[in-house]
């Protein structure tokens, strides 16, 4: 009798631990292409994503709560080294650059530990272009979408907290330590001219904010709709920035707008707009985007950018971009064709 109480507990215990599910996945993207670069008169070779390998995990705790956590690596497809810097926080020693964080998610949200996306990133500034930052477009959108300074969305050391999707409302709050933050490595070196002339504050790399880092977003997507805010203030002496996006799908074409107003390191007022339209063909997609930034009164972008984008396969893609910047002294006009694969 007694052999047998013991099995049954033994056997209880097992379905009990092979009931919490749990699973890791394996992502990544490639992505090559040929082209010029604004400001060159070089052809090279280049990435219109940022390639990337990552894992994501998630662990199921019962009770309608998961652990989980994601970690993803990018780097230079034609020569295998660590991608570069990735605004303020981009140290090029970062291995797990774009995410590295621990957390849980149930009907609460989502809280997350460790090296996150900013909540303006997250809700707005990569949401509302089409090309998602990528491309020779890039060149334009990352700078008019984010501030000339407020581009380092990638926050070290940070709480994040994401609510449940409401009836299609979503959103985000971040808190970040001061240091870990606000270093100069990754950072244009023309931002640091003159000393601290940028108004950073702290070391060479990886430095102390002068105030904590902090950021929200928030989302509502209905139908045809979608509209989002964001702010991000990451903790430096001026720079923060604001933005406004909005979509909208009439079924043969999606327009676009994505609007921000800040300061950068310089104390210096940015504003920025981007209107977008994208037009489905069969299994390709035509994309069109204008793109205009004012900095302390003067304007500092005024460009277009054409792109097509051509799915072989779900995770396939051919692509073709044109951009022009009329405001750049020389050399205005980048182009790149090449080809992403994702898994």
């Amino acid at each position: 009798m007694k052999k047998s109480l013991l099995a049954l507990a033994a056997l209880g215990a097992f379905a009990g631990a092979a009931s919490a599910q749990s699973s890791v996945t394996l992502y990544g993207v490639i992505d090559e292409n040929l082209g010029k670069d604004f400001g060159s008169n070089v052809k090279r070779m280049a990435q219109g994503a940022s390639s990337r390998l990552g894992f994501r995990g998630a662990e199921d705790l019962g009770g309608g709560t998961t652990a989980i956590f994601q970690i993803e690596h990018r780097f230079r497809p034609w020569n295998g080294t660590i991608n570069g810097g990735n605004g303020v926080n981009g140290s090029p020693v970062t291995f797990w650059q774009a995410r590295s964080y621990v957390g849980l998610s149930g009907g609460f949200g989502t809280v997350k530990l460790g090296r996150e996306y900013d909540g303006a990133f997250f809700m707005t500034e990569v949401m509302f272009d089409p090309w998602g930052w990528d491309t020779v477009v890039s060149s334009m959108t990352v700078t008019a979408n984010a501030g000339t300074a407020v581009n380092n969305y990638n926050v070290n050391r940070a709480v994040t907290y994401i609510t449940p999707n409401l009836g299609g409302f979503q959103a985000t709050a971040q808190m970040a330590e001061r240091n870990d933050n606000c270093g100069t490595s990754g950072l244009d070196s023309t931002a640091l001219a003159g000393g601290n002339a940028s108004g950073i504050k702290g070391g060479a790399v990886f430095g102390n904010c002068l105030d904590r880092p902090y950021s929200f977003g928030a989302r509502y997507e209905g139908g045809p709709v979608a509209v989002a805010l964001g702010y991000n203030n990451p903790g430096n002496v001026n720079d923060k920035w604001m933005t406004l996006g909005a979509t909208y799908n009439f079924g043969v074409a999606k327009l676009w707008f994505i609007g921000g107003r800040g300061k950068n390191t310089g104390d210096k007022s940015v504003s920025s707009w981007q209107l977008s339209a994208t037009v489905p063909l069969g299994q390709g997609e035509f994309r069109a985007t204008t793109v205009n930034m004012t900095t302390d009164g003067t304007k500092t972008i005024q460009g277009l950018g054409l792109g097509y984008f051509y799915s072989l396969s779900k995770r396939t893609t051919l692509y073709v971009d044109y951009a022009n910047n009329s405001k750049l002294a020389t050399e205005k006009n980048a182009y790149d064709f090449g080809i992403k694969h994702a898994f």
